[in-house]
């Protein structure tokens, strides 16, 4: 404890902040996850009969991989996932921000046409963040994709983290070396943890609003 004691509007000022810092990380994630999961996912290539050929298992004529069904990883199926959360949320805010971008229902085959707009999404959702803060009924929408922007950064680590923030200063080391991510929260929260790690010393921190030590 520092014997600190913060008032009500210090406290709204932090949770706000702390929301557009939290908001603008999520968003800023679209263009690379759905660049990564797009471009790992199988392409649908139609056959005569049967849908795909990428549904059924391959027979590749001799060899070790004889008939194995041949698979993307989940690629294609987060893929699709992704992109129905975002054009799902856009659909609500779009419905209080007329000038919100929209997007196509059904992912983009094209890769490079699926990151365009995702890239175009992300840079007007960061310019409208005040606006959108208004929004509360956008709220359980938002949760469930910033929930999943959480689950396939982990599982797409390869594909990097996109940062606007500049580190900040480590408190240990004074080196301005920290990066910062958000987590799940705890007991399945839908409220995302700040952590930091610094890249100069090592030091971990964790997020506190009264920026004690070894917290954020």
């Amino acid at each position: 404890m520092t014997g600190y004691e913060v008032d009500a509007d210090e406290q709204a000022a932090y949770e706000y902040q702390r929301w557009v810092t939290s908001y603008v990380w999520h968003t800023d994630q679209l263009p690379l996850l759905i660049e990564t999961t797009s471009t790992l996912a199988l392409p649908s290539i139609g056959v005569s009969r049967g849908g795909s050929a990428f549904d059924r298992p391959q027979v590749t004529g001799g060899g070790y991989y004889d008939s194995v069904p041949i698979r993307d990883g989940g690629a294609t199926t987060d893929s699709r996932e992704l992109w129905a959360l975002m054009w799902r949320y856009l659909e609500q805010v779009h419905s209080h921000l007329p000038a919100a971008p929209t997007v196509d229902r059904d992912v983009p085959q094209d890769t490079g046409t699926a990151r365009r707009a995702a890239y175009t999404v992300t840079a007007w959702l960061a310019e409208n963040v005040e606006a959108i803060s208004d929004l509360h009924d956008v709220a359980p929408v938002e949760d469930d994709l910033f929930a999943l922007i959480r689950r396939l950064r982990g599982r797409y680590a390869t594909a990097g983290t996109a940062r606007r923030a500049r580190p900040r200063t480590c408190t240990t080391c004074s080196e301005a070396a920290v990066i910062v991510d958000w987590i799940d929260g705890a007991n399945g929260s839908p409220r995302p943890v700040q952590v930091g790690l610094c890249r100069s010393c090592g030091e971990t921190f964790t997020e506190d609003i009264n920026h004690a030590n070894g917290s954020l």
